[in-house]
């Protein structure tokens, strides 16, 4: 249970950070050749897909990359027989906009 906790924190936190690098600043990416994020917009739309998935989390904006840092505690459910209480698993995840394809030939 608790591998499995670990794989859904990563999981989480790479599908938030995927959401996130979404969050756009239009207007200089229109004047730009790159990609520039709203790290505010970034923020925002990775936290709430963790609000939606339930995950407690952190979410970075670092230029042009959105880290999300995802925390689970996982009951111990035989060991908690013997005592021993939660633990607790994090995952990382980042995405780094790009410039997609925006006309035929680029």
């Amino acid at each position: 249970n608790t591998l499995a906790a670990r794989r859904e924190a990563i999981n989480g936190a790479e599908s938030a950070a995927r959401a996130g690098v979404q969050g756009l600043d239009e207007d200089a990416a229109r004047a730009a050749s790159g990609v520039r994020l709203s790290p505010a917009a970034a923020r925002s739309r990775a936290q709430n897909f963790l609000d939606v998935t339930g995950h407690d989390g952190t979410v970075t904006v670092e230029g042009d990359t959105v880290i999300v840092e995802v925390t689970i505690t996982q009951p111990l459910y035989i060991l908690g027989i013997a005592g021993l209480g939660d633990t607790t698993v994090t995952g990382r995840g980042s995405a780094r906009g790009v410039r997609g394809v925006t006309q035929e030939g680029n």
